[in-house]
């Protein structure tokens, strides 16, 4: 965990302290390694449990989210999800110059939205 913290070259900020400020009780360095295995979903035991549909986003490469958490939130619960994981991308699947933000907003998330909100009202007017 430390090392995905403190040697992640992909987040843009100091990422232990970024994430600190976001996770409820943690003031330092010790309360954070002692929080973070809290923040399991397998540890909340979460996983399996009925969910939404969801588009997962990642990329093979990622520092910050292994593709083995990806999988097996792929692999969970009884819910169809979809995805979309670059083999050449960092975090949230992004690839300098070829994947940034911008085109996997227009490209991967906006399509699937679109699919998503179509079968709605395909289903409503049924």
């Amino acid at each position: 965990m430390l090392n995905s913290m403190f040697g992640n070259r992909e987040y843009l900020f100091d990422h232990a302290p970024a994430f600190m400020s976001i996770v409820e009780g943690v003031n330092n360095l010790d309360d954070m390694v002692a929080r973070f295995p809290k923040l399991s979903l397998v540890d909340q035991q979460l996983l399996g449990k009925p969910t939404a549909p969801m588009l997962i986003i990642g990329g093979v490469l990622d520092t910050q989210v292994p593709i083995s958490d990806i999988y097996l939130i792929l692999s969970s619960g009884d819910v169809p999800k979809e995805a979309w994981i670059n083999p050449q991308g960092g975090h949230l699947g992004r690839q300098v110059k070829v994947w940034p933000d911008p085109v996997i907003f227009r490209q991967v998330i906006i399509p699937y939205l679109v699919r998503k909100l179509d079968a709605g009202s395909t289903e409503a007017t049924k």
